[in-house]
């Protein structure tokens, strides 16, 4: 399945003005304790506590229009791992290794595309100087979220140093909480270029490559009062490989990061919408494989309620959906009595396309913007039915479309 999706993305790509594209990694966990498959799989954060980490590398355009699924790691701890001194493993042998391996990934495919730029966005987990001394694809960078201060070749340290920087401008923006809401924050930016120094684990494991790496640093801090929802002030320090020269470039990239947020709808709608964690399948591989299936129509999930909310009146083609998906949907909606549509019309949107799916979903007609669960469950049935009429198609040899 993930080798059909990248074939997909390469002919997209392919065919598309050079473009920036916006890749976004993140790891979530699925808790499987108690299911039926769980006493054939390794442990999460603790040896009782059964399930698989997902690490998903997600594709957006500068909107935030879900491209596709690039690439996606599971796994679960083994024994073994619980009760290891870990700090003295090489990072091959790091979990952490997977960000670097899933950024390697994306740069040698964006190398077939130097038309494009791709910008690979991490949160803290990803702050190691092995991902940036990895970077050689003058088209590829890297916007990572600091987690802890670091050596500059200046002699000082990162984050006094992106302190001491003169706040060019008061900027406002909105920002996601927790629980998925957006609220307007205000916020002093703050950059300059830094040189950072090899870790303690690089200058130990690979010496002769561990040279300084130069870097744009910028400094995000909130200015405007703490909301009911927020316990401290918003504080990003983000590093990036992009240059920034201007109040204008750092906002750019201000924007990027905040697009991150994106992959944690995404985990949302792979969790409430599909509802994973509640699989009863037996085998692991049968696991894993639903997992990546329900995946590839998260994001066609996550894209469609984005679209409909953000940009109904776009066309259905710029999330992913064909004339041939409404056509489909449009025929079965007709011959159910549930809705009046023209299915040889083009659609009106992605809005009008998102009531149509939700109307597989339910034949209520109620208003308001359709949640993540009759989404789901109406591509689901919409994916199912477009199959259905590939396969009558194919054996009556007849062309629809």
């Amino acid at each position: 399945m993930l080798l059909a999706e990248r074939d997909r993305l390469n002919e997209y790509f392919a065919a598309i003005p050079p473009m920036t594209v916006l890749a976004v990694q993140d790891t979530t966990d699925l808790d499987l304790t108690g299911k039926r498959v769980s006493g054939k799989i390794g442990s999460l954060n603790y040896a009782h506590r059964k399930g698989y980490y997902v690490h998903n590398h997600l594709l957006f355009d500068t909107k935030g229009i879900g491209l596709g699924l690039f690439d996606q790691d599971m796994w679960s701890r083994q024994a073994e791992y619980f009760g290891q001194n870990r700090s003295l493993w090489p990072l091959e042998d790091k979990e952490s290794h997977r960000w670097l391996r899933q950024f390697l990934s994306l740069q040698a495919f964006f190398a077939g595309f130097p038309q494009h730029t791709a910008v690979d966005i991490c949160d803290r987990e990803g702050d190691f100087y092995e991902m940036f001394q990895a970077r050689s694809a003058a088209n590829v960078h890297l916007l990572i979220r600091s987690n802890k201060d670091k050596e500059l070749a200046s002699g000082e340290k990162l984050w006094p140093t992106l302190a001491a920087q003169t706040a060019f401008h008061i900027y406002k923006a909105k920002i996601f909480d927790d629980k998925g809401k957006r609220h307007e924050l205000t916020f002093r930016v703050k950059f300059c270029a830094v040189t950072i120094l090899a870790n303690y684990r690089a200058g130990r494991d690979q010496p002769e490559q561990s040279n300084p790496v130069g870097l744009s640093g910028v400094l995000v801090e909130q200015v405007s009062p703490l909301q009911a929802w927020q316990k401290k002030p918003v504080v990003w320090r983000l590093l990036t490989t992009l240059p920034v020269e201007s109040f204008e470039q750092a906002l750019q990239i201000v924007g990027f990061y905040i697009r991150r947020w994106r992959i944690e709808e995404f985990h949302y709608v792979l969790k409430q919408g599909c509802r994973i964690e509640d699989s009863q399948l037996k085998e692991p591989q049968s696991l894993e494989n639903a997992i990546t299936f329900y995946s590839l129509l998260a994001w066609k999930v996550l894209n469609l309620r984005y679209g409909a909310s953000e940009l109904s009146s776009a066309p259905i083609e710029d999330f992913g959906f064909s004339a041939k998906d409404f056509f489909v949907l449009a025929t079965f909606l007709n011959h159910t009595g549930r809705a009046k549509i023209d299915p040889c019309k083009p659609c009106p949107g992605v809005g009008e396309f998102a009531k149509y799916v939700k109307l597989l979903a339910t034949a209520s007609k109620s208003k308001g913007p359709p949640g993540v669960k009759s989404l789901w469950i109406g591509l689901e049935k919409l994916y199912f039915l477009a199959k259905a009429f590939e396969a009558i198609t194919l054996s009556k040899n007849l062309c629809v479309l």
